[in-house]
């Protein structure tokens, strides 16, 4: 659980870089397969029936989910232990230094279920850093990704895993699990809370409001 962070309400909630120690500590031990990721980015699976949703029709059935796991400066909705909201984000390098980290660990077998103790047989099969927006592979899965971004695909070796866990209850997007830093980001660096109110969508006022009640 987050640690509680100081809240002022006229000022908004205060903003936190994800951070990576130079120590071993930090790092991303999991990739775990969820419905709703913190990203707000919804990856897909690959099956035999049309999914109109990401304009692919009849696709080869492959057992396959693919989509992002890290996208930079992405502002990611969290509460402290207290109930009160703040954001946090990735940077380019912090996302570069995580993957490096996770691969050189050999971590492509390390997959659960919604941050649980239930493994997923399966493996990443591949997995890039965007490093051009326009011509990244990502863009042939129907994505428009910014550039550092961490894409992965996976395969599942389980049919009816696949079937159940993955198609059934739309679980074909990826959260990473792991022991992170954070470091505040000064008010005085920070976008004026209105500018921030502004480009937040619907959905993420949402949560911010009903964190409040």
């Amino acid at each position: 659980m987050a640690k509680r962070k100081f809240y002022d309400p006229d000022r908004g909630p205060d903003l936190y870089e994800i951070t990576i120690g130079d120590d071993g500590m930090t790092g991303i031990r999991l990739v775990s397969l969820v419905i709703d990721p913190a990203i707000e980015e919804k990856g897909m699976f690959f099956s035999k029936e049309e999914i109109e949703d990401y304009q692919f029709k009849s696709i080869e059935y492959k057992q396959m989910v693919v989509g992002p796991a890290m996208i930079p400066k992405k502002k990611i909705l969290r509460k402290d232990d207290n109930g009160d909201p703040y954001f946090v984000f990735f940077s380019e390098e912090t996302i570069c230094k995580l993957v490096d980290k996770f691969n050189s660990e050999n971590n492509n077998k390390s997959i659960n279920i919604d941050h649980t103790n239930e493994m997923v047989d399966g493996f990443i099969q591949q997995s890039w850093i965007v490093a051009d927006p326009v011509y990244d592979k990502s863009k042939y899965y129907g994505y428009n990704l910014p550039k550092g971004s961490w894409f992965i695909e996976c395969k599942i070796n389980d049919p009816k895993f696949f079937k159940d866990k993955v198609i059934n209850e739309n679980r074909f997007s990826f959260s990473i699990e792991g022991l992170l830093g954070q470091t505040k980001v000064e008010h005085s660096k920070q976008e004026d809370f209105s500018s921030l109110i502004d480009k937040l969508s619907d959905e993420e006022l949402l949560k911010i409001i009903n964190s409040l009640n």
